[in-house]
């Protein structure tokens, strides 16, 4: 999942008793999490930006073939 603005680095895929993990850069900016906890309740304009950034980055994360199995704002 290279050349998108919305999805981190992956450097290693690695596998352990039948459980997947990827390893990759640590994100830029601050977690969704953390950005809800300072700044919520957020504007509309910025509610849905934020939500067309996630959308983006899953698509792009599809389109390789990739599911990525954990999103919520703690990432």
């Amino acid at each position: 999942a290279e050349n998108s603005p919305h999805v981190e680095r992956i450097d290693e895929l690695i596998e352990s008793e039948g459980t997947h993990a990827l390893i990759g850069e640590l994100p830029k900016g601050s977690l969704l999490q953390e950005r809800i906890k300072r700044f919520a309740p957020f504007s509309v304009a910025v509610a849905l930006s934020t939500a067309v950034a996630i959308c983006e980055g899953l698509v792009h994360l599809h389109r390789s073939g990739i599911v990525h199995g954990d999103v919520g704002a703690h990432n």
